[in-house]
């Protein structure tokens, strides 16, 4: 194998795991429903939103079942009203979600194969060049959130979506209520660490591998 073949191998194969590693501590943190439910507590939710626990939990796990399920349902939520432009947001969050799901088990099952015909040529620097790269966008992402969450948070759906249907109106969307901005804070912070996690991992085997090598 050449070595501008090796880069560019070692480019694609970076891409892709980081992809995988990105878009696997999102799908893990939008499942980790106990984050929601320490959330309750320390931001009051339940006074904020004059919705007792209970029925707080009942349409958060609700709308978690019905963003993260690859069956084609209607949004219903069991207790509290919404508008048609609430649900027209949450079917184009679970359209996203479905979307990300695919291209999570896309870009593992490429690596696998990646893995498994270079496996006598690769030199595993695109684990080096993971972690790198990962560590530089979480630094960034950290930053950006540190300074003003709030933009980075109007940002994110201004790439994501076409329309402001996400900005409810607690008034016929009363969900919003249950969904503090500080919550998707802690959510973000939750994606870098996991994130950070996986570089650590990587880290590690990439020393022990070059270590086995030399």
């Amino acid at each position: 194998m050449n070595k501008f073949t090796n880069i560019v191998l070692n480019l694609i194969q970076t891409i892709l795991l980081s992809l995988f590693i990105i878009l696997s501590s999102i799908y893990i943190t939008i499942n980790f429903k106990q984050l929601y439910y320490y959330s309750i507590d320390h931001f009051n939710i339940e006074q904020f939103s004059n919705i007792n626990k209970h029925e707080i939990k009942l349409n958060y796990d609700y709308t978690i079942n019905y963003l993260t399920s690859n069956r084609n349902i209607n949004f219903n939520l069991p207790t509290l009203p919404y508008s048609y432009v609430g649900k027209l947001h949450f079917e184009e969050v679970k359209a996203l979600i479905i979307t990300s799901k695919k291209i999570l088990y896309i870009t593992l099952f490429i690596l696998i194969l990646l893995n498994i015909f270079l496996k006598k040529h690769t030199n595993f620097l695109f684990l080096k060049l993971t972690y790198r790269s990962l560590i530089l966008f979480c630094f960034l992402l950290f930053g950006s959130f540190l300074l003003n969450f709030d933009k980075s948070f109007t940002f994110f759906h201004n790439i994501f979506f076409n329309n402001d249907y996400w900005i409810f109106n607690e008034k016929t969307d009363p969900i919003i209520n249950i969904l503090p901005q500080e919550f998707f804070c802690i959510c973000a912070f939750f994606i870098l660490f996991l994130i950070i996690l996986n570089c650590i991992v990587l880290m590690i085997i990439h020393k022990k591998i070059s270590s086995d090598v030399s």
